[in-house]
């Protein structure tokens, strides 16, 4: 963006100020140019610079009048989207539609850089996955064979913290190294910013915000039902038509199947005492840069396990299409009730939240939205452009 000091302006009614941008060399007209009514002579005005294109600044004036220009250059700002568990880029769509008019480049790059919208700020969204086929096997030893990745369902949250690393370093390369950034991770995308963010990287210094929506920064429950599993029922092929609990929850699994693969092993990676989970915890001091803008998206009072508008695989709260069984409920609660675990449906509440961090975090309360809409809301824009403000975007 290029800020443009026109206070050197000799004050005149019809005095007019405007920008444009062309492709090619051919130069724009004088009614190219969409001009503003130049009215305030204490302010700055702003053009949004183009990556395609050579930018023009137009004054329209008297001829004679005493005009002086003086423009700088602010540094490019960018909102990088990070998608949670069983999804990819495209889950960010309504925020891409809303905020940047469907402009937003897709990592790993395989195009050309997408245009900032009318404020600015460049959008990018990551597919993580690069890691998966070196990765972690799920249960039943299942692994990754696809040669652009699984969505990251097969990575270990440090190899994700890598990716975000290799996705700045792409966008900086293409903006510049002097590059503002802000972090949107959804679920599982919010822990892979902490581990960017928690970790040893210098590109974390181009981060201004990290904003987290529905993650489980104390890890789920819903994350046990793959401990469960891997300690009583595998291999799955010796629990097929065994009349036990096993085939009833293997039933019940490739139900569940069609909003969330059980046997990737991001589930157990997910679930409360697991390695990464409590890596992340351990390391949270990290995050106590008091120069960054942290916000948490918190949903509740949604009844744990509702995993869709008509499915509860959980047998004490679900009644349609198979269930698991008694054996994995108790597993899987651990001793707790359903009250406290109330929030989207896959996480509480209260493990959506960041804990032990000494200073401020922005937080925002949205109640009865299940897990998987919660990036098609529109709320993000709301929270977008406050932080943008803060942020003196």
């Amino acid at each position: 963006m290029l800020i443009i000091d026109s206070k050197h302006m000799k004050k005149r009614c019809k005095d007019k100020i405007g920008c444009i941008t062309t492709i090619g060399s051919k130069k724009p007209t004088v009614s190219s140019f969409e001009y503003r009514p130049y009215t305030d002579y204490k302010k700055f005005e702003s053009c949004v610079a183009a990556i395609h294109g050579t930018m023009y600044i137009g004054i329209y004036g008297y001829v004679g009048g005493n005009y002086k220009l003086l423009a700088k250059e602010s540094p490019p700002k960018a909102v990088l989207l990070l998608h949670g568990l069983n999804s990819d880029a495209s889950t960010w769509n309504a925020l891409k539609d809303k905020e940047f008019n469907d402009k937003c480049t897709t990592l790993p790059l395989s195009g050309s850089i997408e245009n900032a919208n009318n404020r600015g700020v460049s959008c990018f969204a990551l597919n993580f996955g690069g890691y998966d086929r070196y990765g972690l096997k799920g249960l039943d030893n299942i692994s990754c064979d696809v040669d652009i990745g699984c969505q990251g369902d097969y990575s270990s949250f440090s190899q994700l913290g890598q990716e975000v690393n290799n996705a700045i370093t792409t966008i900086k390369k293409y903006l510049g190294n002097h590059t503002e950034i802000v972090l949107l991770g959804h679920s599982r995308g919010g822990l892979a910013a902490r581990s960017f963010m928690q970790g040893g990287y210098e590109n974390k210094n181009s981060v201004l915000s990290m904003i987290t929506t529905g993650t489980p920064h104390k890890g789920t429950p819903f994350g046990r039902i793959y401990d469960y599993l891997q300690q009583n029922c595998l291999p799955e092929s010796t629990h097929k038509n065994d009349n036990g609990d096993c085939e009833d929850d293997w039933e019940a699994v490739y139900v569940i199947d069609s909003d969330l693969d059980i046997r990737v092993p991001s589930i157990g990676l997910l679930s409360e005492g697991s390695t990464d989970i409590t890596t992340l915890k351990n390391n949270i001091n990290n995050l106590n840069d008091y120069n960054k803008t942290h916000v948490q998206l918190i949903y509740h009072n949604k009844t744990f396990g509702d995993v869709s508008p008509f499915y509860n695989p959980l047998p004490s709260q679900g009644w349609f299409l198979d269930q698991l069984s008694d054996r994995a409920e108790r597993f899987i609660l651990n001793g707790q009730s359903f009250d406290p675990l109330k929030g989207d449906g896959i996480v509480p509440s209260s493990n959506q939240m960041f804990n032990g961090i000494g200073r401020d975090v922005n937080s925002y309360y949205y109640s009865g939205i299940r897990h998987a809409k919660e990036t098609g809301q529109t709320k993000f824009n709301k929270v977008l452009h406050e932080i943008y403000n803060k942020l003196g975007w």
